[in-house]
């Protein structure tokens, strides 16, 4: 049914190889829409996958369209309260952070940070979201206060974890606080 496309896929998109993760990825959404439908939530989780890819490459338009279609996969196959479409609404996210656009970012987020404040989710997912934000309110010069509390409870949740995403993320969160995160 395509996973292992999609696993392989995956694996470049997380080793900062997209060029090679997007055709396993696409070769994967063909074999599962030829068995379910576009929409199914099957694909979500791959399609969510290549828009990260398409992210990583600079093809920002691709990447909104293909995670705009993920959310609307995990919601109509898990409902729209679903922690899952907090995925593909971090992604958009990002993109728009990338854009230099973060009042287009900052609904995306809040709606992301509600979903996944609302289940058990990895602590490193809810830092990520947290930290996105944070700098939404930052960059948009909105509430800077805000900002920075998003910010340290991103770096405090990271606190006790081990991987090395985990490690990285810390990083930046702690570089962005000392450069002067929320607080300018």
């Amino acid at each position: 049914m395509g996973q292992a496309e999609a696993a392989v896929g995956a694996l470049w998109v997380e080793l900062d190889r997209p060029a090679q993760g997007l055709p396993c990825l696409e070769r994967a959404l063909e074999i599962m829409e030829a068995k379910f439908s576009p929409e199914h939530p099957v694909g979500a989780t791959a399609r969510s996958n290549l828009a990260e890819g398409l992210r990583k490459l600079g093809r920002f338009e691709e990447a909104i369209e293909s995670y705009r279609r993920a959310e609307r996969s995990f919601a109509a196959g898990l409902g729209p309260e679903s922690v899952y479409v907090a995925v593909p609404l971090q992604g958009i996210a990002e993109v728009e952070l990338a854009r230099g656009r973060p009042g287009a970012a900052l609904a995306v987020l809040e709606r992301a940070l509600a979903l996944r404040q609302r289940e058990e989710v990895a602590p490193h997912c809810l830092a990520e979201t947290r930290f996105a934000l944070a700098r939404a309110l930052r960059d948009g010069c909105l509430d800077r206060p805000r900002a920075s509390a998003l910010a340290s409870q991103a770096l405090k949740g990271l606190a006790g974890q081990k991987g090395e995403d985990d490690a990285e993320l810390r990083r930046r969160i702690e570089a962005w606080l000392a450069e002067g995160g929320g607080g300018r």
